[in-house]
């Protein structure tokens, strides 16, 4: 029974160790072709395990133009706005993906971009789009040189975090220590 116990925990150290996203903080800037207008800020989210997509999590600033601007409290995905099917609010690095549809719910202040995910595939074109008060005039064709991306910094591991990856070393050495305990009982 030990062995199996200890041959399962064994097993899962590394699904404990890995992490399939890293939380950070993306910078990022768009220039609406329509307008000339610049949205830029910064979001919270989670740099995913391919190291481009970014699932967001919350605005931390916004700006218009270099002027500060209430960042939006509600997020959702494109896809899901549209009702086309569920999917995290994402943005990418390189801007080939961009699911976002965020507002100042109840508000009607809107800033969306569709574009690389099914939304656009059902609309048959990628878009950016956003109301007056964040440098848009509704929808209008994404331009791809405009979209511009970048971590803040590398993705540093919060302290929980470190507790986390060193909790299953601790619990192997345990384990260890019991089992080589009962190995040498035996042996006298």
């Amino acid at each position: 029974m030990r062995r199996a116990s200890f041959a399962a925990l064994f097993a899962l150290t590394p699904a404990l160790f890995a992490s399939s996203a890293q939380a950070s903080v993306m910078d990022f800037s768009y220039r609406f072709a329509d307008t000339g207008n610049v949205v830029s800020g910064a979001v919270d989210g989670n740099l995913l395990s391919d190291g481009n997509v970014f699932d967001l999590s919350s605005f931390v600033t916004l700006f218009v133009n270099g002027v500060s601007a209430a960042p939006p409290t509600s997020i959702s995905s494109a896809d899901a706005m549209y009702g086309v099917r569920s999917a995290p609010a994402a943005i990418s690095l390189d801007g080939s993906y961009l699911n976002l549809y965020a507002t100042d719910y109840p508000g009607t202040d809107a800033l969306a971009f569709v574009v690389g995910n099914a939304a656009a595939a059902d609309l048959g074109s990628n878009l950016a789009g956003a109301s007056p008060v964040y440098g848009g005039t509704g929808f209008t064709n994404y331009v791809p040189g405009n979209w511009m991306a970048s971590l803040e910094s590398a993705p540093v591991p919060e302290p929980s975090s470190i507790l986390l990856m060193l909790a299953p070393l601790a619990l192997l050495a345990s384990t260890w220590r019991i089992a080589r305990r009962s190995v040498s009982r035996r042996s006298i």
